[in-house]
């Protein structure tokens, strides 16, 4: 576990020495530009000074040497470019001085590394880099890492002597980088906002392929970054609360995870440049000790928002020295008390809750943050009154305002592995006589057929009144200021989604309240699905194939809602005798809206369940009696046949009913038959000497259909002066296979 250094600083005695006899010899213009500490434990200070040891100075850059104690060692007569500035410097061993900053060149271009020789003069054999964003970083092979190109900012890696590297190649999508981090096993970690997006961070290896991609994690700005020795990088951040100015020390391990956080703003009866940044400082040192054991290095350690000017904490045994560019009219120098590291861990502290604390008129939503310090993690209560929200675990609480009711005073409490901290409550007033624009009845979403009239309509609670605006794929449509908008002879081009924003200011004694609420719909064109194929299935057929097909031609997709089946992707499998109810779905896509069809198959048990209804129990297994080629009322028909067109078996039938006739030249033959019958095959012969019977040319179809009982006609071609014969066979399907 590592351990955080205290929140508040105020005695800083206690762990500080203050180094009373460090006196620069230097007095400031504008300030220190960079600051360095060398090898030999002298100071390298790039800054306009109007004195230099006591001697006017011309308020130009100049560089100075300083010792140990602050005195002016040696004042550089390195000559810059007139408006040269020097934000960064950073020392090569065994090479020079690296500065970073706007050296401009006698073609109207500027150069951004420059690199200085140790008397102080330019270093001609080093190849001047140009247009670097941000500050260059050295890897652990002395080369320098550096993001380029303006806003595009793309990684580049040079040689230790300015020259660069064409085996480091990062993909090209990783650009808008911000900060770059080395790895001290290789590689490194990327800090960027890639197109303006959200931050995100990545890791490539040594020649630049990613590795790992890190989309989550969300960074606000970030000021300082160290790389540890075991490959983690510590990152400060900060960002601004009602109450002031907010830092975050979090470890960023190389596997993208966070495994370490310390948070702490500025001691309010302190200065805050030197209680915040000692205060991280020990913080990083713990770390440093923790994860190097005991190998220390120095690291940089940029602005922080509280000196102007990047400071450095360099580390030796049990030692921190800390820059502070200027504290009041003096710069200061701190040492770390030998006996007493700062290793603390801190109970949780509530320095803020931040709201609108006046009155806040209806359907305005009321943002609660809480604004904590200690050892994370954190967990969260809020209550109301002093009764618990449920369900509210975030730093932040937002509250929809409907009515009075919600009215109060809003109160978090904030706990850790050491304690809980309950803050003050913020009242939440209610302005009822004012309401910002709010949705009270949404858009909907609307399926059409082209050419159709279509009408998108919105209603808002608002006092005063609100304003709409329309939308179409995120364009403005110019003239719709309606909460309506209709749409005649709906094209292809019209289709997509549709925007509206419903806004108005509200104005009272606590402020204004500019708000602005919106409601989505599509536009997308009809579609519909029709079943082809049988009406129902004898049972032991045992497996079918559902058709059905979508207008759009999309592909459908098949549930049972209910009944004796079941299914896999188009394939019904019977499991019974019964009505089963099939759903067919077409989700639709960008242009073509959801269609949903049912139907019902009739699955029955076929002559079987014929003869169960119709003959007596004990003559169930008689085959003389209920088989089907029997003949049971003497009229030649078979029980098959009987079944076959719908009639009863015990009842003779004098014959078939006649319903042969010709039209136009054919000959046509009909008859009725029950629509269920699904396990009999129907065949139509036809012949015009009763010898030779043929089906081939003989067109059977469906004609009509009364209830459960269908039609069918069988047409064939007759010869003039042809007698025509037909005759009906009929006869069982097999079962299906096991």
């Amino acid at each position: 576990m590592f351990l955080a250094a205290q929140a508040y600083l105020s005695g800083q005695s206690e762990y500080w020495d203050k180094d009373t006899n460090f006196a620069p010899g230097v007095s400031r213009l504008n300030g220190i530009d960079a600051y360095v500490t060398l090898a030999d434990r002298s100071r390298l200070i790039a800054g306009r000074f109007d004195s230099v040891d006591n001697v006017p100075a011309p308020g130009v850059v100049d560089l100075v040497r300083l010792g140990s104690g602050g005195e002016v060692e040696t004042v550089l007569t390195t000559v810059f470019p007139e408006d040269s500035w020097v934000y960064r410097m950073i020392e090569q061993p065994g090479k020079g001085i690296l500065l970073w900053g706007t050296f401009p060149t006698p073609d109207g271009g500027y150069e951004g590394i420059r690199r200085l020789l140790p008397d102080g003069n330019w270093d001609e054999t080093f190849a001047a880099i140009t247009d670097v964003f941000e500050p260059p970083v050295l890897d652990g092979m002395g080369r320098l890492l550096v993001s380029r190109g303006g806003l595009d900012r793309r990684p580049l890696r040079f040689s230790a002597d300015g020259v660069p590297d064409p085996t480091f190649l990062v993909a090209e999508e990783i650009r808008g980088i911000r900060f770059l981090c080395p790895i001290p096993s290789g590689g490194m970690l990327l800090f960027y906002h890639p197109d303006g997006s959200s931050p995100r961070v990545s890791r490539v290896d040594d020649d630049g392929t990613l590795v790992a991609d890190f989309p989550s994690i969300e960074l606000p700005v970030a000021h300082s970054r160290v790389a540890l020795p075991d490959g983690s990088v510590v990152v400060v951040t900060t960002h601004s609360s009602q109450s002031g100015r907010v830092w975050r020390l979090r470890r960023l391990r190389p596997d993208g995870q966070f495994d370490f956080e310390y948070a702490t703003r500025p001691d309010p009866n302190s200065p805050a440049a030197e209680d915040v940044r000692l205060s991280i400082i020990g913080v990083i040192h713990d770390l440093l000790v923790a994860s190097s054991g005991g190998d220390l290095k120095r690291v940089w350690f940029d602005d922080l928002e509280m000196s102007g000017v990047p400071g450095e904490c360099s580390t030796d045994g049990q030692y921190v020295w800390v820059y502070n560019s200027y504290f009041g009219n003096a710069w200061e120098h701190y040492t770390l008390k030998a006996e007493q590291p700062p290793s603390y861990v801190v109970q949780p502290r509530v320095l803020n809750v931040s709201g609108r604390q006046d009155l806040v008129p209806l359907g305005w939503r009321y943002l609660i943050v809480a604004d904590a310090v200690g050892l994370t993690p954190f967990t969260y209560e809020w209550f109301r009154d002093g009764d618990l929200i449920g369900n509210e675990t975030s730093s932040s609480l937002l509250v929809e305002v409907s009515s009075t009711a919600d009215e109060g005073s809003y109160s978090v409490a904030v706990s850790n592995n050491f304690g809980t901290a309950l803050s003050a409550g913020v009242v939440l007033t209610v302005d009822t006589e004012h309401a910002v624009a709010t949705i009270t009845q949404p858009l909907g979403d609307q399926v059409v057929d082209l050419g159709d009239t279509v009408t998108f309509a919105v209603e808002s609670s608002a006092v005063p009144a609100a304003t709409y605006d329309w939308y179409h794929n995120d364009v403005r449509i110019e003239g719709a200021t309606s909460s309506t908008l209709t749409l005649t002879g709906v094209g292809t081009a019209d289709l997509g989604t549709y925007r509206v924003r419903a806004r108005n200011v509200v104005v009272n004694s606590a402020g204004t309240f500019s708000s602005g609420r919106s409601s989505t719909a599509t536009l997308r064109r009809s579609q519909s699905i029709e079943f082809s194929g049988p009406m129902g299935w004898w049972r032991d057929v045992g497996h079918v194939t559902l058709m059905a097909a979508a207008s759009s031609g999309l592909p459908v997709d098949f549930e049972v809602v209910s009944g004796p089946a079941s299914l896999t992707g188009p394939n019904l499998t019977l499991t019974g005798s019964g009505t089963v109810l099939v759903r067919a779905t077409q989700v639709g896509d960008e242009t073509w809206g959801e269609v949903v069809a049912e139907r019902s198959f009739i699955v029955n048990d076929g002559y079987a369940g014929w003869v169960r209804s119709r003959f007596l129990a004990e003559e169930l297994d008689d085959p003389s009696t209920v088989g089907p080629e029997v003949v049971l009322a003497g009229d030649g028909l078979t029980n098959l046949m009987k079944y076959a067109l719908g009639m009863e078996p015990r009842l003779a039938s004098s014959a078939i009913p006649e319903q042969v006739s010709v039209e136009n030249g054919i000959a046509v033959y009909r008859f009725t038959r029950p629509n269920d019958r699904f396990d009999l095959s129907y065949v139509v012969e036809a012949s015009i000497d009763l010898r030779t019977w043929t089906s081939e040319t003989v067109d059977l179809r469906l004609e009509s259909t009364d209830n459960s009982m269908e039609t069918w006609r069988a047409d064939w071609p007759v010869s003039r002066g042809d007698r025509i014969f037909f005759r009906l066979q009929v006869s069982q399907l097999p079962p299906a296979q096991p």
